[in-house]
């Protein structure tokens, strides 16, 4: 019952505890308003959604957000329409709620946001964007196709949690390979080092995640892992309800690749030779 019908039912019933009961049930009915973004699945670390776009080499899709009355109405539209759910799926989506001028400053400086909602294409560079004008379900995907079409992505090593390679591990039984790194690093200049010093062959054989952390003592990763600098690789078997540490190891500089590729079989030949209670 929408709240038209509702109001029928009122003018035709003329009882006021009839009228309470109908104006109730009207609201309750109502569709409930879309979230913040709709129903894409945006991501909301803007500078994470930069490094892994850099690595990926695809584009940013970012959509700056008040609240306001005009932000909802693309909610409930085209972030809510299939098309647009589905051309999303290709960039990576970035939702900046800003609900005060503090929020996200200097993203919104330098892409010169001042009005919501804003929507734009950041490219991988993390420099040069364009601002997305569309508001039309079918316009805004076209527009999410045509950057998914210009920067396509390319393959890479790294997952980017533990909780996605987990998952992966279900379907592919592997060990996972923890890189812990610093924030800056070259995370492509690093997958050729490590597939240089072990062998694409053998670094196949685990599923890699990466890890932007510190040395800094209180760094919740570095208490957990207990890796001496970075960077370095921790070696985690995924088939216990708590994926279980299997060893860690430190790259240094003057690293031997014999030294790695011993470090890779042994870890391999833990993680087969582990049996697992069912």
């Amino acid at each position: 019952m929408g709240f038209r019908d509702a109001i029928n039912v009122v003018h035709y019933t003329g009882d006021m505890k009839t009228i309470l009961l109908v104006a109730a049930a009207a609201v309750f009915l109502q569709d409930p308003p879309a979230s913040p973004g709709g129903r894409v699945a945006w991501l909301k670390d803007p500078a994470a959604a930069e490094r892994r776009a850099r690595l990926e080499q695809r584009a940013m899709f970012l959509y700056f957000t008040d609240g306001g009355t005009p932000c909802k109405a693309l909610d409930a539209g085209a972030f809510s329409a299939s098309e647009v759910i589905a051309a999303s799926k290709r960039l990576f989506p970035i939702l900046l709620e800003c609900p005060d001028d503090k929020a996200h400053a200097d993203l919104r400086s330098r892409l010169k946001v001042t009005g919501f909602p804003m929507l734009a294409i950041l490219e991988p560079d993390g420099k040069t964007h364009a601002e997305i004008m569309a508001r039309e379900p079918a316009d805004v995907a076209a527009e999410l196709d045509k950057a998914a079409k210009r920067f396509p992505g390319r393959d890479v090593l790294w997952l980017s949690s533990i909780e996605a390679a987990v998952e992966r591990a279900k379907d592919e039984p592997r060990p996972l390979a923890l890189y812990f790194h610093a924030a800056d690093e070259d995370l492509a200049a690093a997958q050729d080092r490590i597939v240089k010093l072990a062998g694409q062959a053998r670094v196949d054989k685990f599923i890699w995640v990466e890890l932007a952390a510190t040395n800094d003592e209180k760094d919740p990763l570095k208490e957990k892992y207990q890796y001496l600098s970075l960077p370095a690789i921790g070696f985690v078997d995924p088939r216990f309800p708590e994926p279980k540490r299997i060893g860690i190891y430190e790259l240094t500089a003057k690293v031997k690749p014999k030294d790695v590729q011993d470090k890779l079989e042994d870890r391999l030949k833990k993680y087969k030779d582990t049996k697992i209670k069912k």
